[in-house]
């Protein structure tokens, strides 16, 4: 495997990893996603990083880990609040005022330029608050989005819907069924066939943190299996049928494949 596909984790010194635990709980509100003797594993969107017990101490002098944020004054004020200290620096070129920078220059797909914004950690390492200024160089302008949505057809609309309800235990909200970050439609339609014809070309995939206990409730409502489930290069992957023969894939992606795509550099 190449180096460009491996999973890149930063990992920070602690010499109190309890008292870090704490100051991140209670400076950031982060927990720890995952644990063991000695280390402490934190998960942020796509990317993780590390706490891990070192008896060396970190000297602080330069950027260690970095967030980028949409609004970097509305998240100075919220971490001020909750007791972070900020940074104050007065070079050429490089001057905060009330905690933050702004620079001119930033990587071409990432903007025009940058606010930053630093802080040290209960350990002294570095942390810095990253906002992207301007649209980035090759960006094309594209209309904001505000929802996505999925409309199934079916001849028989009340079966095809319960069963999404009894799978998912939702209600629906003016005939919506609301699924993570998607919408759910079922609606009747005269010009369906009672069963879809080409199940395979399109799949309604759900992505899950367990998917083997929705795989479970999948059987439990009577939905024909596909396909078993298996373990991938990205995760965990099973398919099975709904009342109307529609393809519903059931996936666990792995920590692997966020890694991959959450790799830009802030």
């Amino acid at each position: 495997m190449a180096l460009s596909d491996a999973v890149v984790e930063t990992r920070l010194p602690a010499k109190d990893l309890d008292r870090a635990r704490v100051w991140y709980a209670e400076k950031l509100g982060l927990e720890a996603v995952d644990e063991r003797p000695g280390g402490l594993r934190y998960r942020c969107g796509p990317t993780v990083f590390c706490l891990f017990a070192s008896r060396g101490a970190s000297e602080g002098s330069f950027t260690q880990l970095a967030f980028e944020v949409d609004d970097i004054e509305a998240e100075v004020a919220e971490l001020r609040a909750r007791g972070v200290e900020f940074e104050e620096y007065d070079f050429p070129g490089f001057r905060t005022v009330n905690g933050i920078v702004d620079l001119d220059d930033n990587y071409p797909s990432r903007g025009a330029g940058e606010r930053g914004a630093f802080f040290r950690d209960s350990e002294g390492n570095m942390i810095s608050l990253g906002q992207p200024v301007g649209a980035p160089a090759q960006a094309s302008v594209v209309p904001a989005l505000r929802g996505t949505s999925v409309l199934l057809g079916s001849a028989d609309p009340l079966s095809l819907r319960g069963f999404y309800e009894r799978v998912f235990g939702r209600e629906p909200v003016e005939g919506w069924l609301q699924l993570g970050s998607i919408g759910l439609l079922v609606d009747g339609r005269d010009d369906v066939a009672t069963r879809t014809a080409e199940p395979g070309r399109v799949l309604l995939t759900f992505d899950t943190d367990d998917a083997k206990a929705l795989a479970d409730r999948l059987r439990a409502a009577g939905a024909p299996v596909v396909s078993e489930l298996e373990e991938r290069k990205d995760g965990l992957f099973c398919t099975f049928e709904d009342p109307d023969g529609n393809y519903v894939q059931v996936i666990q992606l792995n920590d692997s494949y966020f890694a991959r795509i959450g790799s830009a550099e802030i």
